[in-house]
């Protein structure tokens, strides 16, 4: 919490590998390294776009050369997963905790309660996913007062998430403060 360097490294890792070698050091490679007095902020995508270019390269496909059976076939890549901190998160997904947007899943419809004396969020809601018979649906008391009658959100895929333009709109550059207009930015996005 004190130190003034941030660092974010960014690995790949080869998935179609046995699952104990996935995770062994030599099959994870350092894409790109985030270093600074400060994180990056809005502007992470200049430092993703080479990554994005490359990942957009391999998915169509490279002739490369399999050195055990000393054969050529078409390798295809592409991004399965990420893992990142919630600092990342934000960055990434343009959802901002500060407005109690915590919940990936959720997306808008995050339950969330500012809690003034601790001055943060509290994610609420988590009744909804339980089976609609459940016991603690029910329950008022044990919990904040109310009984949960909502079905859990549905669930959207990265296509669905990118054509909600009135949900989830990325805001990519520096704005300056006091800037309200969240789909003005200066640089090109990804």
């Amino acid at each position: 919490m004190s130190t003034s360097h941030t660092t974010w490294p960014i690995l790949l890792s080869i998935m179609n590998l046995p699952s104990w070698l996935c995770n062994k050091r030599k099959y994870i490679m350092l894409s790109t390294l985030v270093s600074g007095p400060k994180q990056p902020g809005d502007r992470i995508h200049v430092f993703l776009r080479p990554l994005i270019d490359d990942l957009q390269f391999l998915w169509k496909g490279v002739v490369v050369r399999d050195a055990v059976v000393n054969q050529h076939f078409t390798l295809h890549a592409m991004l399965m997963t990420t893992i990142s901190n919630n600092l990342a998160h934000h960055n990434l997904s343009g959802q901002s905790k500060s407005k109690g947007q915590g919940c990936s899943h959720c997306l808008s419809e995050t339950c969330s309660l500012w809690l003034q004396n601790l001055n943060k969020f509290a994610y609420m809601g988590h009744r909804r996913w339980l089976p609609r018979n459940h016991l603690y649906r029910s329950m008022d008391r044990q919990f904040d007062g109310t009984r949960e009658s909502r079905n859990p959100p549905p669930h959207f895929s990265g296509t669905d998430v990118y054509r909600q333009d009135k949900d989830v709109t990325p805001v990519l550059g520096k704005r300056k403060r006091g800037d309200d207009h969240e789909g003005d930015n200066d640089d090109e996005g990804i």
